[in-house]
């Protein structure tokens, strides 16, 4: 299932030459819907691992990449779920 029409990005240079890669960390702002990304992400990249912050936050792409991935059982599981606080 395609999210949108596939373009060429940045990315995928490194993620040709690294790929498949053990893990990657999506620290969105609200600004950023990161649809194109996670399509590179996912089908050039092939990350082994996903570690998502916001996704508690509505607006936030770290949500709706989340609900993708639970929704995709036989390709992804959840491993871990949990919070943290920073402190100054």
């Amino acid at each position: 299932e395609e999210l949108f029409p596939y373009l060429w990005n940045g990315l995928d240079v490194v993620c040709l030459h690294r790929q498949p890669v053990d893990m990657v960390v999506i620290d969105p702002g609200n600004k950023a819907p990161m649809v194109a990304e996670w399509q590179i992400i996912e089908t050039v990249c092939r990350p082994r691992w996903v570690v998502l912050h916001n996704i508690n936050l509505p607006n936030h792409a770290g949500g709706w990449i989340y609900q993708y991935l639970l929704d995709r059982p036989k390709q992804w599981r959840q491993q871990a779920l949990g919070r943290y606080a920073l402190h100054p």
